[in-house]
């Protein structure tokens, strides 16, 4: 299995551990991660927050995750402190370049 993949099971079985129907965010930690790798006997070459990295720059969440968000919701994982992060429903935002910004 490819990295991706890998990612793709670890911050879905992170968010079913978790979550519930009407639950707007819930917190998890890294030590939490490495749980879920061993459980899911899945091993990483690179630090566990590259997983975390990869979902809030690089791609979206897994379907099965986004679909539980509301129409106009998403879900978005944020840094709480150190070691620590938080998964919360927020406003879809889109960026729209309008003709302005052309010249």
């Amino acid at each position: 299995m490819n990295d991706t993949g890998k990612y793709n099971d670890i911050i879905l079985a992170t968010f079913k551990q978790y979550y519930q129907s009407g639950t707007l965010h819930f917190e998890f930690t890294r030590s939490e991660l490495k749980k879920i790798l061993r459980q899911l006997n899945i091993k990483l070459t690179e630090n566990i927050g590259n997983v975390i990295d990869y979902f809030r720059f690089r791609s979206p969440l897994p379907k099965q995750i986004s679909d539980t968000a509301p129409q106009g919701a998403e879900w978005l994982i944020e840094p709480t402190e150190q070691g620590n992060y938080r998964f919360r429903l927020g406003q879809i935002k889109q960026i729209n370049s309008g003709k302005l910004l052309v010249q």
